[in-house]
């Protein structure tokens, strides 16, 4: 076999394996996506193949969130609370300012309200101090104990969601790129909570259909070495 029959062949199995490379990455994002099918406030990842510039051809691959919205759950937990429409609950961590959507909340034991892993939920002034019997939240954000108004929810948005990092337990950071801005005029319902937006049947439809391409691909690759196989054979008799 020439040396530039080689190199073609040695070109294909690379770009091949390079989309089986890619495909493994799928599956990962897929189990990772029903992995947390039942997590409050959950964003689905999505991937996606994207076409490269006419010029050089080919397609990378490209990943990025999906924030629309999760079904609501009513749990008739004062301390439960949904945001409608756009938004993120600031939350304030050891690591910094971080954001989400899940409002599944409780109070801990210096009266904050609090995130299931004991981070502060933060209002327009800061940590939210809840010492009384009766909470209420409004539609707006507002947080009442016992009647009396004790802070705003700080609900924020950004101006290019897609620049957002993710973190564990529903997360996100801002880099300083996603344009964070106040939303004047939230919409909030109480009792209630956001559940995942991960569609399992969607996604284990899609989990069926890339093992399928997966499978293909390693059956051309190992045809395709199987015949540099016989040509370098080939040529090694005639030698």
């Amino acid at each position: 076999m020439d040396k530039s029959r080689g190199d073609v062949m040695d070109a294909k199995m690379a770009a091949l394996a390079a989309m089986g490379n890619q495909k493994l990455n799928h599956l990962d994002i897929i189990a990772h996506n029903l992995a947390n099918v039942g997590t409050p406030g959950f964003k689905a990842v999505r991937f996606y193949l994207r076409e490269m510039e006419a010029n050089k051809g080919g397609a990378v691959p490209s990943i990025f969130t999906d924030f629309r919205a999760g079904l609501v759950e009513k749990t008739e937990n004062s301390l439960d609370l949904a945001i409608e429409g756009d938004g993120f609950f600031t939350i304030e961590t050891k690591r910094g300012i971080r954001y989400t959507r899940a409002g599944n909340f409780t109070i801990d034991r210096n009266s904050r309200l609090v995130t299931m892993k004991g981070d502060p939920v933060l209002g327009e002034a800061g940590p939210l101090i809840l010492k009384g019997r009766k909470i209420s939240v409004s539609a707006e954000g507002v947080v009442k104990v016992d009647g009396v108004e004790v802070g705003k929810l700080r609900i924020v948005d950004f101006e290019n969601r897609q620049a957002l990092s993710r973190e564990g337990d529903g997360l996100f950071v801002d880099g300083g790129t996603a344009g964070v801005k106040q939303v004047g005029n939230p919409r909030l319902k109480a009792g209630e909570r956001e559940l995942s937006n991960v569609e399992a049947i969607r996604e284990m439809v899609e989990l069926i259909e890339v093992q399928r391409s997966f499978e293909t691909y390693q059956k051309v690759i190992q045809s395709l070495a199987d015949m540099d196989k016989l040509s370098t054979g080939r040529v090694g008799k005639l030698v």
